[in-house]
């Protein structure tokens, strides 16, 4: 198991409700692969650089988990089918 970050941009409309049905698609995806979350951060409304899907602002959620390196392959599978997912990242974290 290694770690690993994801960084997930929303639209800035979405809320509560939206927010944590994301959260459990992506814990659905990990546990499936015996991934766990280990922290999430929620770093709300920001404005973006430019315009993505018609949105000047966006809501951001950081999400730090272990997983197998094969998890991330269905974790991104899933972010790419979830409507409510404008951007994601996952970047492996050094192991210092």
């Amino acid at each position: 198991m290694r770690d690993y970050e994801l960084l997930c941009l929303m639209p800035p409309d979405v809320d509560e409700e939206r927010t944590e049905a994301v959260l459990n698609r992506i814990r659905g995806a990990l546990e499936s692969t015996q991934g766990v979350i280990e922290n999430v951060d929620h770093w709300g409304k920001r404005r973006l650089a430019y315009e993505i899907k018609g949105h000047r602002d966006g809501v951001y959620m950081l999400v730090k988990f272990k997983a197998a390196p094969q998890g991330i392959k269905e974790l991104e599978r899933v972010l790419g089918l979830t409507g409510d997912v404008m951007r994601h990242v996952v970047v492996r974290l050094d192991e210092d």
